[in-house]
């Protein structure tokens, strides 16, 4: 009866307009994202309002006889950017009252810092988030080498790849500083998220708490979608020896983990990081602090505490992997649900099967206890949002 009571809570809630933030640095591909998220709300009856923050800090100046440069938008004066900003954010709320008041969603797209003169700058402005009031935050990320074929586009960035110092003396200057600001701004969307930022009349600091969910712009469109308009389903980190699979003779090892993952897809929200995942054979094949760090947080920090359902840890073969069972052991003390899929004819170490509250022997012994788990009444939700997806 209780999750009866849930799914029709969830039901009502999911016709009503939703507000969310997106975040993340420059040249993640965030916009690129929110542009297929748009078409694919569309195409299924939403209705779907995009603010773009920093294009309409463009087309305001515009509007007030001033041609900013794209390239040296951050030398503008501080005072008038505040001024314009604002004048963009008042207009962004008004359109929002505009969209219907159901089956619907406002998309407010802005960044939290930039990384201006060797030096992060706070872009956040907390009045206005509160007056925006969102129902979640999503912050964007991307895999390090596709930010850097993006910055490296624009003269902007060229003082983290160019000819001077500290780039030339400092061959990763540019990547490692991508890395760093790729944290700085998921802690600035965490401070949002939890409130921080915003100054409110709550009696309670959990009034004020938001969820935050960290979205790769290379996963599908769907994850947004689901997350806004399907808040019911429930989402998993999946989780695999993925550095062990770079050779050639792990393919079908690697078609297994995808037809799996296509699988799961069908009925739940799955955080995928190999969206994101920058291990080369290369990077493999030396230590690489920053991006090893990098990796480690973006996995255990970033991930996997959205991950509220959840961890599913596919081996497709017996094999040693440090990562797994770091990502078991941190879902299993935040207290929740680790299934472990281990090949049947091959013995599991005691540090995976005791991070592991349901442990399969193959793929096809975990489906059927995996639908099991989920029940009849949450299947019957999947068709039916699988209908009206048709």
């Amino acid at each position: 009866m209780l999750y009866l009571k849930q799914i029709l809570k969830a039901e009502k809630m999911i016709n009503q307009r939703k507000t969310v933030v997106t975040m993340g640095i420059s040249g993640s591909g965030e916009e690129e994202y929110l542009a297929r998220f748009k078409k694919y709300a569309e195409e299924r009856g939403k209705t779907v309002g995009e603010y773009l923050v920093g294009k309409r800090i463009f087309e305001q100046a515009e509007r007030n006889d001033m041609e900013w440069s794209r390239d040296r938008i951050l030398k503008a004066h501080h005072g008038t950017m505040k001024a314009t900003k604002s004048a963009v954010f008042e207009d962004v709320g008004s359109e929002i009252l505009s969209l219907p008041a159901r089956d619907s969603v406002a998309a407010i797209n802005l960044h939290g810092c930039f990384y201006k003169q060797y030096l992060y700058e706070l872009d956040v402005d907390g009045f206005y988030i509160n007056q925006l009031n969102p129902d979640f935050y999503i912050y964007f990320m991307n895999d390090v080498d596709s930010i850097t074929r993006s910055l490296k586009k624009r003269e902007q960035w060229d003082f983290l790849f160019g000819k001077e110092k500290p780039a030339t003396s400092y061959p990763n200057y540019g990547r490692d500083r991508i890395l760093e600001w790729q944290s700085v701004e998921y802690m600035i969307a965490k401070l949002l998220a939890n409130g921080d930022f915003v100054a409110s009349t709550a009696n309670s600091r959990a009034e004020l708490k938001k969820r935050l969910f960290v979205i790769p712009t290379k996963a599908h469109e769907s994850i947004l979608y689901r997350l806004i308009f399907e808040p019911w389903r429930r989402i998993y980190y999946f989780g695999m020896p993925l550095t062990l699979f770079n050779d050639d003779k792990y393919k079908k090892d690697r078609a297994r983990i995808d037809e799996l993952k296509a699988w799961l897809e069908e009925k739940v929200i799955l955080v995928d990081p190999r969206y994101v995942e920058p291990l080369s054979k290369k990077h493999l094949s030396e230590i690489d602090r920053p991006m090893y760090s990098h990796v480690v947080f973006r996995d255990l920090r970033m991930l996997i505490p959205q991950c509220k359902d959840g961890m599913i840890a596919f081996f497709p073969k017996s094999v040693m992997s440090s990562g797994v069972q770091d990502e078991l052991r941190e879902q299993s003390e935040l207290t929740r649900k680790t299934w472990l899929i281990y090949p049947p004819d091959r013995p599991a170490s005691p540090f995976l099967t005791e991070r592991s509250v349901v442990i399969s022997r193959g793929e096809r012994q975990f489906m059927r206890k995996f639908l099991k788990d989920l029940g009849p009444k949450y299947l019957e939700q999947v068709k039916r949002a699988e209908k009206e997806y048709s």
